[in-house]
């Protein structure tokens, strides 16, 4: 298998560990055509902030398959950089809620807001988020618990437009 690694443990009387490592790539075209027929995002600026490496890759092949044009950023500094790069105001912000170094989504939905105004926000995460810190976010902010299914994470930003453009 090209790109696959595997490796074998072996001790006498106590047995074997296999391990098998499988590269990280985006699902197959087809499966994804079927699934952004529900949703037309193509040539749509989507701006995406985490810190977790993996997840950000994911989200990114993801939406790029959509045909997205995705900028992507891991902390506020990178979104900073990212905002003044830009000469278009993002379609849409993803952003996880926790960041390193302290850093949070109200970090990041600040920047983009100073930077670009209004924006539609989808915040995604895999921790509980308090109501007191989903009551500092904009109106219609979206949240998206990780790991979100495309399904999920397709609707989530057509409702997110979709929000943006009735207001």
């Amino acid at each position: 298998l090209p790109e696959h690694r595997l490796n074998l443990y072996s001790s006498l009387q106590r047995g074997s560990d296999f391990q098998i490592y499988l590269p990280v790539a985006c699902q197959e075209k087809q499966k994804l055509r079927e699934q952004s027929a529900s949703g037309n995002f193509a040539g749509r600026f989507v701006l995406i902030v985490d810190d977790d490496e993996k997840a950000l890759d994911g989200l990114e092949c993801q939406l790029r398959a959509w045909g997205c044009n995705v900028q992507t950023a891991k902390s506020l500094a990178e979104t900073q950089m990212a905002l003044v790069d830009n000469l278009a105001i993002p379609d849409l912000l993803i952003t996880d809620f926790y960041l390193k170094q302290h850093e949070t989504a109200h970090d990041i939905i600040a920047a983009v807001i100073a930077d670009c105004g209004a924006v539609p926000i989808l915040v995604i995460s895999a921790d509980g988020i308090s109501e007191h810190d989903k009551a500092k976010w904009p109106n219609k902010t979206g949240l998206l618990r990780k790991p979100a299914s495309p399904g999920v994470l397709m609707e989530a930003m057509a409702q997110a437009m979709e929000n943006k453009q009735a207001g």
